[in-house]
């Protein structure tokens, strides 16, 4: 859920480099976005209610729903025929996992998704622009 940000852009791309099927959410604005990050399936939810519901019909057997956004029908979802649902976390404080995503995007693997650079003294209007929420990819601050 959530193809279109920062952080969904990038766990596309790992999961995918890490072979799974990937289909994501995101509106229809961003479908073309989510399309070039070569995921196998973009579905429009926005308005939608019972996401993990729906979820759980498409999902072949044994699929994992992933989400980076934590919501209540997420937690309280009766998964069926042996699909889960779960959060994506990352070990920010595991070394090995660090150094494992640096080589990704060192080596090009992972590309992180821009969707403005402000220099430092222009940070007010990064946080504003933030603050709308709902960015493609992520805001860039400059530091010279």
């Amino acid at each position: 859920v959530g193809g279109s940000g920062g952080t969904g852009s990038c766990a596309i791309q790992i999961a995918k480099r890490l072979g799974a099927h990937v289909t994501t959410t995101c509106s229809k604005k961003n479908m073309d976005f989510c399309k070039a990050t070569d995921v196998d399936g973009v579905y429009d939810c926005i308005g939608e209610t019972g996401i993990c519901s729906k979820s759980n019909k498409v999902l072949k057997d044994g699929g994992k729903f992933v989400s980076i956004a934590a919501w209540a029908d997420f937690f309280q979802h009766k998964w069926e025929r042996g699909v889960s649902g779960t959060m994506l976390q990352m070990d920010s404080t595991n070394a090995k996992t660090l150094e494992t995503l640096q080589d990704m995007f060192e080596n090009g693997e992972i590309k992180a998704a821009t969707t403005k650079v402000f220099k430092l003294e222009n940070i007010v209007d990064a946080l504003k622009e933030g603050a709308k929420g709902h960015t493609v990819g992520k805001i860039v601050i400059e530091i010279d």
